[in-house]
């Protein structure tokens, strides 16, 4: 370790050193590459061009992600910032490196963050970040599926539920839903977003393209056919052995909820299908929590956190409608 660190945007030339630290700052995870590939440099650069690295010689020993967005908060709209994956390898916390990453929040008072970690979320205190809203996780249990067992021991292969396809419409009682083949297909209010007087992260035909709509992505979006601009997105994952269908995103106008209801039904249609052992949501709307809860959900804890000290933000106590695609918590 050397006494000099020094920080710089992140280019498309510090993709092999940023790789090589995520693989020393996460040693037990196999997926590094296809995390940064997917989520990271697949982006436009203008969305990444507020990430941080932090070097010592070659080698990078902290970084700040950053992907650029808009907001409508109130009734107008901004461009503000997602911060996420602080990271200060353990021997250079004693170095500059953090205190390179809090310049860098403190200039740049349009960050959000949420799922902090310990380091984050100091910082942020520091710095006197309001948190404003908590993403809370439910999870709804398929009790007819066998893959529960899997909780207490892994007895069941996991690989016949995750190569089972995915039903191209969904009939509920009220609606239907048709999974789309493109981002082209699905309607998205003209400005981008569905409610106002709230704090609200942008939807446009970019970015449910690049998010859902990757060559070999692993999501499945599906809108409601109707006039309403409605859809939810889902993919497939494991979680303590158990095969869960993840609900990483929805969108709709809050004045019908009742779409919320169609949107958890259809999303169970999927889970019954593919025998998933349960379905997996996060909401940090309160009316939308008690929503799950009447739908027999159980809630883990309080939920993730969700940040900010950007003063449109924080001059009132604004509702935050927030899900997993806004922040990297789907990305985990």
């Amino acid at each position: 370790m050397s006494n000099t660190v020094y920080p710089k945007s992140l280019s498309p030339e510090d993709k092999n050193a940023l790789e090589l630290f995520y693989k020393k700052a996460y040693p037990h995870r196999n997926d590094i590459s296809e995390y940064l590939n997917r989520n990271i440099f697949s982006l436009p650069f203008c969305q990444i061009k507020d990430t941080l690295v932090i070097y010592d010689g070659d080698s990078i020993v902290g970084s700040n992600l950053s992907i650029n967005t808009k907001a409508l908060i109130g009734s107008e709209e901004y461009d503000v910032i997602w911060s996420f994956d602080t990271i200060v390898l353990p021997e250079y916390r004693s170095t500059d490196a953090g205190t390179f990453i809090g310049e860098f929040w403190f200039t740049h008072k349009e960050v959000f963050g949420a799922g902090l970690t310990d380091i984050s979320e100091r910082m942020w205190k520091v710095m006197k970040g309001k948190f404003i809203a908590y993403a809370t996780a439910f999870i709804k249990l398929n009790y007819t599926s066998p893959y529960l067992f899997n909780f207490f021991k892994p007895i069941l292969s996991n690989e016949k539920v995750l190569k089972k396809e995915f039903p191209e419409l969904l009939n509920t009682k009220k609606s239907t839903f048709t999974k789309l083949s493109s981002a082209a297909e699905i309607k998205i209010p003209a400005e981008g977003y569905w409610n106002s007087e709230m704090i609200e992260f942008k939807r446009d035909v970019d970015f449910i393209k690049w998010r859902f709509f990757k060559h070999d992505s692993p999501y499945h979006v599906y809108q409601k056919n109707s006039d309403d601009c409605v859809y939810f997105v889902v993919r497939l994952i494991e979680w303590h052995n158990l095969p869960l269908l993840y609900m990483v995103d929805y969108r709709f106008n809050l004045n019908n909820t009742k779409d919320f209801n169609e949107i958890l039904d259809a999303a169970n249609k999927i889970v019954k299908k593919l025998n998933c052992a349960g379905l997996y949501i996060r909401c940090s709307l309160e009316t939308l929590k008690d929503i799950c809860k009447n739908h027999g959900f159980i809630m883990k804890g309080q939920g993730a956190q969700i940040v900010t000290r950007f003063k449109p933000a924080v001059k009132k106590d604004y509702p935050v409608f927030f899900t997993a695609a806004d922040s990297d918590m789907d990305f985990k």
